[in-house]
């Protein structure tokens, strides 16, 4: 072999050595812009929280995980990028911001009165609620109320509702949630989860007037998870 091929034989072998380098599709730059929204809003809405928890008798919940990071915010845009919903540039995630409030029913009925007073200070002072979804429903793989709001500077940010119990299970069962929304978990398996799941929720006192439409936010859904 002449000096000129074993040259462009390395070379060959050096480039197939090089990890492929994935197209520039706009979502790193895109990540850094939804990240920075969010931390731009998060202390004034902390502090609004904090203050609402405590006059209302409640308690802020895990607000070490307030910020999404910027590799969860590029993960997540990747897969939406990855189902084609909308051009990188018009991506938005709900939950780059995100709390728990804690509100324990008692006496009965504090848990709802709580929530709802929680979410009309909230819309006083501008944020606007955009989705209210109650899972309180029993014999499912889930308990809570989720809420989606956006902020004057439009900012979509995430409110969940928890109770003591409720908190205690949804750390219980959380391996089974994520092998549950695997999209390669066989189905078989997904209903193993799903019912062992729903065990577990079963021991989960449901809030007075939690499934009452009168009880809920204006804008709330009543939510049942079916099994898969």
């Amino acid at each position: 072999m002449t000096r000129r091929a074993l040259i462009l034989l390395a070379f060959a072998f050096a480039c197939a050595a090089q990890p492929s380098r994935p197209p520039d599709d706009g979502i790193s730059a895109r990540a850094a812009e939804i990240v920075a929204e969010a931390r731009a809003v998060e202390p004034e809405v902390t502090a609004m929280l904090v203050a609402l928890a405590a006059e209302l008798d409640g308690q802020m919940i895990k607000l070490e995980h307030r910020l999404k990071t910027r590799a969860s915010t590029e993960r997540k845009l990747h897969k939406m990028l990855s189902e084609k919903r909308q051009p990188v540039a018009s991506m938005r995630l709900d939950d780059s911001l995100r709390y728990t409030i804690r509100f324990d029913d008692e006496p009965a009925g504090h848990y709802m009165e709580s929530a709802n007073e929680t979410l009309r200070r909230l819309e006083a002072r501008g944020h606007r609620v955009e989705l209210v979804k109650n899972y309180w429903p029993a014999k499912d793989n889930y308990s809570g109320i989720n809420t989606i709001l956006r902020s004057p500077s439009g900012l979509t940010w995430e409110l969940q509702f928890h109770t003591s119990k409720s908190l205690e299970v949804q750390a219980r069962t959380r391996a089974w949630y994520e092998e549950l929304r695997k999209e390669e978990t066989p189905l078989p398996r997904k209903r193993e989860l799903f019912a062992k799941m729903s065990r577990a929720w079963d021991d989960v006192a449901i809030p007075a007037g939690a499934l009452d439409p009168a009880h809920n936010h204006a804008r709330a859904e009543i939510v049942h998870r079916p099994q898969p």
